[in-house]
């Protein structure tokens, strides 16, 4: 552009043609940082966004934390009875801890000592209820620890 400008100040006369490529040259400098300052903004975005997407069924556990500062861009979705999910901007030693925390909730540990709760069977479910509440399940009666008298004993008991 500039060699343009040497040229053009031999063959151009009219002050208002050196005014214009004056301008025309300022228009392209202004062009290339505008190019300059969007690239730089988007190699910052991709070296500082974290993009996550977590998708899980059943009984799930489900991170989606940044502990360098970085942008989260993500989603956290879970279908099950115990799907639990974490998020946001946490220290190392908060994720550090919370994974401990629940890997102690042991799901596996539930089922065989019963407390998981079964589904109910379709003799159980009242007609026409299920379609609206759904299914449900049935809670196991827990048992009785020796020497604890039946409600109806405590009850005669007490008068």
């Amino acid at each position: 552009m500039q060699r343009m400008i040497s040229k053009s100040n031999i063959t151009v006369a009219s002050p208002d043609d050196l005014a214009d490529l004056a301008r025309l040259q300022e228009e392209l400098e202004t062009a290339r940082q505008c190019m300059n300052i969007c690239t730089k903004a988007d190699s910052d975005l991709k070296e500082n966004v974290s993009v996550v997407e977590n998708y899980a069924t059943g009984d799930a556990i489900q991170f989606m934390v940044s502990t360098d500062g970085k942008t989260i861009h993500g989603m956290n979705r879970g279908l099950g009875w115990r799907t639990r999910q974490i998020g946001g901007y946490l220290s190392d030693a908060t994720v550090v801890q919370l994974s401990q925390d629940m890997s102690r909730i042991n799901v596996q540990g539930l089922r065989s000592s019963g407390e998981f709760p079964q589904s109910s069977s379709e003799s159980d479910a009242v007609p026409g209820n299920w379609q609206r509440h759904g299914p449900g399940f049935r809670l196991r009666a827990k048992p009785i620890p020796d020497g604890v008298p039946p409600v109806s004993d405590s009850a005669k008991s007490m008068q």
